[in-house]
């Protein structure tokens, strides 16, 4: 009982001084100790199940025989009531120092990437901690399909359990609009956040990678028959709605494609086979799509397509900088493309609901 009364005391002394506590959870620990922790009401039923008491933030006042710990409560709103300055400022800092090639944006890069993603402010999150802003999922919607476009934690704030309330809330926002799926991408080697990601239940659909070659050197046993045609962007990407694989990740879906522009992008045919490159008046010339009419597949068609753009267009350099590696590996390697080093691997990871 006088455990208790210890407890209760210094429950009220910590209520009167700290602000933006939310739910308590005294959980018995051994040897005799109880463990005071806090976290927000939103995340309090999943935490009280998953443990997520364990990372709390603030270093824990130790008295006798009780363990306290003290943590400021997350708050999730949504991304819509800031400017798009804030917004840059708040990504910028929750990125710092993350894994791979994340740029630093300002409010007009930012915008674009609003813009080019399909990402939806109004459904998009920024997550606060103590009052603080101190980090950001940006979320992409078409029709009832979601993407997390890009979802980062401030250095401060990163192991104390916030992402995985983040996350979880995110996900139930998501089941609670109806959505099918939510999708996203990992790095490869960022092995904490794949780990949270399948935790709350995302499943790996497959790896995602880049390809370049420098130069590559048409295939002498390779004949097209037909000439290479130029045409429209338009139409290359209505034929991938109809004939390209269902489950392609969002950045060379047809409708994103929608958004690429000539002259910056053009379309080519070889009988069955069609692609999307980049302007070849460039040194550097990449693929965003190339796919054969689903009756004509595996009949060398995409390789007389290739082998007809590299004839054309001879001394460039070639890149596929975002594919799925389970489709066309073996094309690539044939005609010499190598995995990018600047590049790393990625795991397009989904949720269904």
């Amino acid at each position: 009982m006088s455990r208790l009364l210890e407890c209760c005391l210094l429950l009220n002394w910590y209520l009167n001084i700290i602000e933006n506590l939310s739910v308590i959870f005294i959980i018995p620990r051994t040897r005799g100790k109880l463990c005071l922790t806090t976290i927000p009401y939103s995340a309090g039923k999943a935490a009280a199940s998953s443990h997520h008491w364990k990372g709390t933030s603030i270093a824990p006042y130790w008295q006798s025989h009780i363990t306290v710990f003290i943590m400021s409560s997350i708050e999730i709103k949504s991304a819509s009531g800031h400017s798009l300055d804030e917004l840059a400022l708040i990504f910028n800092g929750a990125f710092a120092g993350y894994p791979g090639r994340i740029p630093q944006h300002t409010a007009e890069s930012l915008q674009n990437r609003i813009t080019t993603s399909f990402i939806d402010l109004h459904v998009s999150r920024i997550i606060y901690v103590g009052g603080t802003p101190c980090g950001l999922a940006l979320i992409a919607r078409r029709g009832f399909q979601a993407r997390l476009v890009n979802m980062g934690i401030a250095t401060e704030a990163r192991g104390k359990g916030v992402a995985t309330t983040a996350l979880e809330t995110i996900v139930e926002e998501a089941r609670t609009r109806c959505d099918t799926s939510l999708e996203l991408e990992v790095l490869e080697d960022n092995v904490a956040a794949a780990k949270l990601y399948r935790r709350v239940g995302f499943k790996t659909v497959r790896r995602l990678t880049g390809w370049e070659c420098e130069r590559p050197l048409p295939l002498s046993d390779v004949d097209e028959g037909h000439e290479l045609d130029i045409i429209p962007v338009e139409e290359v990407v209505q034929l991938l709605s109809q004939h390209g694989a269902t489950d392609l990740p969002w950045q060379i879906a047809s409708f994103s494609l929608r958004e690429l522009t000539e002259p910056a992008w053009i379309g080519v045919r070889l009988e069955a086979a069609y692609a999307i490159i980049s302007n070849p008046d460039n040194d550097v010339v990449c693929h965003k799509s190339l796919f054969v009419l689903s009756e004509h597949r595996r009949k060398g068609q995409a390789t007389g397509l290739l082998n007809a753009l590299f004839k054309k267009y001879p001394g460039k350099t070639w890149a596929a900088p975002f594919a799925p590696a389970d489709y066309g590996e073996g094309l690539a390697r044939k005609f010499g493309f190598k995995e990018r080093a600047d590049s790393p691997g990625q795991f397009q990871m989904q949720l269904k609901f």
